[in-house]
């Protein structure tokens, strides 16, 4: 029996173009609720929407991009040390604030990790999410994609998939450190998309997730052709990181108390991106993605030379100046810990509190009130969930995407 989910087909159908306007339209929709809270609630939220799952910390790569990894490699690493310390939440503790999230009100879950791939519960916490009717999104690797899995996500309605891929072959085995990623990735992808097919299927929708850094700059637009041909879409996100001076101005007033502790202090080998060769590659992109019927995103949507140097030159350069991800979403790390973003204030934990008392408990509140004073600290200025610049393509809702100040 044919199973087609309307909005994937409404997705496939739209061209290129329409896109940026379709996801103001969807976002305006859904950010009602949230935005009047951040104005008239004093801290307190609505039901979340959204509920992230880092299932595990653990991870088959050491990317060079990549903060954990780089932290990993610190002798004096705090998240090193987390990880020795701390048990993982067990199948059944996952599964339960799977159902405590979906009495809560979430409407969508997404699983990452580490590498979420290497739980080996992993089928049976996404089943959970699917059990539970909410919408289930998995950020990976594509490393470990076992055989049955293919099968079994498709069975189930996993909705998204988001796969890293970083360019063409040598350029994403040399990020990913991995001598036969590209081709593995490539496999797993193409075992999912027969298993569409078999099993009459438009679900788990397929995007290609590139962080553009120095590593790869200048061969964006080569990923284009190779999406096109697998028949995935492309997401462009520039690279997250916190220097230290950043760091310490955002803990001068809110101290990191839990969540994920890492150093997010990129080299500048890595983010000193030549931005007059990406300039001319986000062109020779969109072009391409063009000519090719490919639908792409670029977050943030820069293309001028000018904000692409502010992006990886200038600190202190914020593209919106206010936050609503903390009144409708919150985070859970592998050992309970519930916080509401990668300012890493510990909320509580799981395994002593229920999600529905965490979410406006004295902490919580407390946070949100002081986001919405300062909108924004230093280390929030590169944030990769803050930089969808949706108001720059629609210049009537500015005033909107700022929290009405603007």
């Amino acid at each position: 029996m044919a199973r087609y989910k309307l909005k994937y087909l409404l997705k496939s159908a739209l061209p290129t173009w329409a896109m940026p306007y379709a996801r103001a339209v969807r976002s305006i929709a859904a950010a009602w609720s949230y935005w009047s809270a951040y104005v008239f609630m004093d801290g307190r939220a609505r039901p979340p929407a959204a509920l992230t799952m880092e299932l595990t910390y653990r991870c088959n790569l050491r990317c060079n991009m990549c903060p954990q990894a780089i932290d990993l490699g610190n002798p004096e690493s705090v998240l090193k040390a987390q990880m020795k310390e701390n048990r993982e939440l067990r199948t059944e503790e996952i599964i339960d604030v799977i159902e405590q999230a979906a009495r809560l009100g979430v409407k969508r879950v997404t699983v990452t990790g580490g590498e979420p791939f290497l739980r080996k519960d992993i089928m049976d916490i996404l089943y959970a999410v699917k059990r539970n009717r909410m919408t289930c999104n998995i950020i990976s690797n594509g490393g470990l994609f076992k055989e049955g899995y293919a099968e079994k996500v498709v069975a189930m309605g996993v909705d998204k998939i988001i796969f890293s891929l970083d360019g063409p072959e040598e350029v994403h085995n040399n990020i990913r450190n991995s001598k036969n990623l590209f081709n593995t990735l490539l496999d797993t992808v193409r075992n999912i998309q027969a298993e569409k097919v078999r099993q009459k299927c438009n679900v788990p929708d397929i995007t290609f997730n590139t962080t553009i850094s120095a590593l790869n700059a200048g061969r964006l637009s080569e990923l284009v052709p190779i999406a096109a041909r697998e028949g995935v879409n492309l997401n462009y996100g520039f690279l997250f990181y916190a220097t230290r001076e950043m760091e310490e101005q955002s803990r001068s007033t809110v101290p990191a108390t839990g969540g994920k502790v890492e150093d997010q202090d990129i080299p500048m080998s890595i983010r000193g991106v030549d931005v007059d060769l990406l300039a001319e590659d986000i062109t020779q992109t969109e072009d391409a993605a063009s000519r090719l019927g490919i639908k792409i995103n670029i977050q943030p949507y820069i293309k001028t030379r000018e904000e692409l140097r502010d992006r990886f030159y200038n600190d202190a350069a914020a593209y919106v100046h206010h936050c609503f991800y903390p009144w409708y979403a919150m985070r859970v790390n592998p050992y309970g810990d519930v916080y509401p973003c990668q300012m890493n204030v510990l909320i509580g934990n799981v395994r002593n509190c229920k999600l529905g008392a965490l979410w406006n408990n004295d902490i919580y509140v407390r946070f949100r009130k002081e986001l919405r004073r300062v909108g924004i600290w230093p280390k929030c200025t590169k944030c990769c969930v803050l930089i969808n610049k949706l108001h720059d393509r629609l210049p009537q809702m500015r005033w909107y995407w700022n929290g009405g100040t603007d």
